[in-house]
């Protein structure tokens, strides 16, 4: 599909947002789809697995911190934190119930009351153990509330980047002395940041655009590969220095890469109205993926793990993605009709 017309400067940084959070989606699908139990030409696929997942999280982050610093200077601070909530605690509360219906995850009761409140990511490993996909919720929850703060508090992106740093250092010591704060937000929370802080700086499209830009982000992408695989073994289990330099230094690779390489594409004007319709579902993708498969595997669940993972690919990509996309169009006009709700319709 060949979209007419050349995009406008605004459009077109939004676009090349679109693009990366689509690849983001579209790996998702991949990725808990079981895409490595299979093999290309000969490679075992597993070997991309701990990579594949971090960068489509740290993608997903990159682009919420991109997002929310815009929102916080558009909104103010208490109306973005109102919008945030409403926006993303509601379908939040609404998919933990499925979660609890069809994948029926353990959770205690305490477990339960704590992942309701969001708190799953601030209040582990001590208090509870946040259950699979959903602990992103809490993540990125608690990564609005800290940047909405800095942002109102500084103006300058060194004086948000030196309360980051803080920040990051006071979570350090109550995981140390407390055993508070999930290992995730250690491996994500700087990417949130970066796309926070390069934001307000003006120097994200800026970065993208430059001619050579493929060249030194690909250089620093396989130096992040080189520094990450010593630490693949200890992914989810462990937080240090080096683990968490190496997964900045991957990211901060991956990512600008990949916006150097949709800068480009976005260019060409191919297939943008595709994904701009896979951006869109993004957040209702992440959500409901999982209920949506237990629900297909209920129906028919193959044997053989190659079978199954076969299953799950293809209704991933002709059933979740699409339920995800009119889930997300319903509930953007059940806000929109929401008396005091007049931007409602934005993104998540």
């Amino acid at each position: 599909m060949v979209d007419t017309g050349t995009p406008a400067p605004t459009e077109r940084r939004l676009l090349v947002l679109d693009v990366l959070r689509a690849l983001a989606v579209i790996l998702l699908i991949l990725h808990h789809g079981g895409i490595y139990n299979f093999a290309l030409l000969g490679f075992d696929l597993k070997q991309l697995r701990s990579f594949v997942g971090l960068y489509l999280l740290g993608s997903f982050v990159f682009l919420a911190g991109c997002l929310s610093i815009r929102s916080v200077e558009g909104l103010g601070l208490r109306r973005f934190l109102a919008k945030r909530l409403v926006r993303i605690y509601v379908p939040y509360v609404i998919t933990l119930v499925l979660f609890l219906w069809l994948v029926e995850p353990d959770l205690s009761g305490s477990d339960l009351i704590l992942h309701l409140l969001g708190a799953q990511v601030l209040l582990a490993p001590k208090f509870t153990t946040p259950i699979l996909t959903l602990w992103f919720i809490g993540l990125i929850l608690l990564c609005y509330v800290i940047m909405a703060v800095l942002s109102r508090a500084f103006k300058r992106p060194g004086s948000i980047l030196l309360g980051c740093l803080a920040v990051f250092a006071v979570a350090g010591m109550l995981r140390e002395y407390v055993g508070v704060i999930h290992h995730t937000f250690f491996y994500y929370f700087p990417a949130f940041a970066a796309g926070a802080i390069l934001t307000r700086a003006g120097l994200l499209e800026r970065m993208s655009k430059q001619p050579f830009a493929l060249l030194p982000f690909g250089l620093l992408s396989a130096l992040g590969v080189v520094l990450l695989s010593p630490h693949l073994t200890q992914l989810g289990r462990t937080v240090d220095l080096g683990m968490i330099a190496a997964i900045s230094v991957f990211l901060a690779g991956t990512i600008p890469f990949t916006l150097a390489l949709a800068t480009r594409f976005v260019a060409f004007g191919i297939g943008l109205r595709l994904i701009q319709r896979i951006s869109y579902s993004a957040f209702f993708s992440y959500l409901l993926h999982r209920p949506v498969w237990a629900v297909c595997l209920a129906l028919y669940a193959p044997e053989s793990r190659e079978l199954r993972s076969l299953w799950l690919l293809l209704t991933g990509f002709g059933l979740v993605l699409p339920t995800a996309y009119f889930a997300q169009r319903l509930f953007d006009r059940v806000l929109k009709m929401t008396p005091g709700n007049p931007d409602a319709v934005s993104r998540s």
